[in-house]
């Protein structure tokens, strides 16, 4: 991976996609009205116009570490037992965060909207800033190449603060690491941020095989009403044991 690919960038060439209003969850579910996909399409088409991407990105080393991982040598523990398995397998991590911008705030708190309108507004725009984080992740997945040893690379699944065991408090970190200010994205005392359209991420970069067997933090979660899960829960899956 040449390192000037990773140089911070403010605007990303990322759109929001045209498909937007059946990528919405609710869309094609059993039970949505016909209401709720003209209003699904009609929102698509207002996010579509006002939304503004931006996003950054940046390469950074792992440490291995029990109970935590480093990221960016021993600067920044990873504070997530969970993740931190999952990340430990890997050398290097993607940090990045994406936003839609503060234009599309004003769209979300517009008052002559109705609470229905609105609330699925918010659901399409929340559908919006994911998509958007699909496609940088598309894209980093294109520009991997393979390690030293010529074996291929991979990605892990993305993780945000807020994540299994990982605390929203630590969005600190993900913002000591990328300074997101320079793309408009701010974060409050109370940890959210803003504009509130905005996304951060973590994903572990490593050996491929690896990355399929231990790079989804699940196996290891014994949450089993997660509404995130992505695969089950094993009890007998350690990293330790290979």
């Amino acid at each position: 991976m040449r390192k000037a690919e990773w140089t911070d960038r403010q605007h990303l060439p990322l759109d929001v996609p045209k498909n937007l209003a059946s990528k919405t969850y609710f869309c094609g579910k059993k039970g949505s009205s016909k209401r709720m996909r003209h209003a699904a399409a009609r929102a698509a088409a207002c996010v579509r116009e006002v939304a503004e991407p931006r996003a950054v990105r940046r390469l950074v080393r792992v440490v291995p570490g029990y109970p935590y991982c480093f990221l960016d040598d021993l600067r920044f523990p990873v504070r997530s037992r969970l993740i931190s398995g999952v990340l430990s397998q890997c050398e290097t991590a993607v940090v990045c965060a994406v936003t839609l911008g503060e234009q599309l705030d004003d769209v979300l708190r517009d008052p002559s909207l109705s609470a229905y309108d609105q609330w699925v507004f918010d659901q399409v725009a929340t559908a919006a800033v994911e998509a958007v984080m699909d496609e940088l992740e598309a894209e980093i997945i294109t520009g991997l190449q393979r390690g030293p040893s010529g074996a291929a690379r991979a990605l892990t699944a993305r993780y945000s603060p807020g994540y299994c065991d990982w605390p929203l408090t630590e969005q600190r970190l993900m913002f000591a690491l990328l300074r997101p200010e320079k793309i408009g994205l701010t974060l409050s005392e109370s940890y959210l941020m803003q504009p509130q359209k905005s996304v951060t991420a973590v994903m572990g970069i490593g050996d491929a095989a690896m990355v399929a067997k231990y790079g989804i933090a699940c196996r290891r979660c014994d949450r089993p009403r997660c509404p995130f899960r992505r695969c089950a829960y094993d009890p007998h899956w350690s990293p330790a044991r290979d």
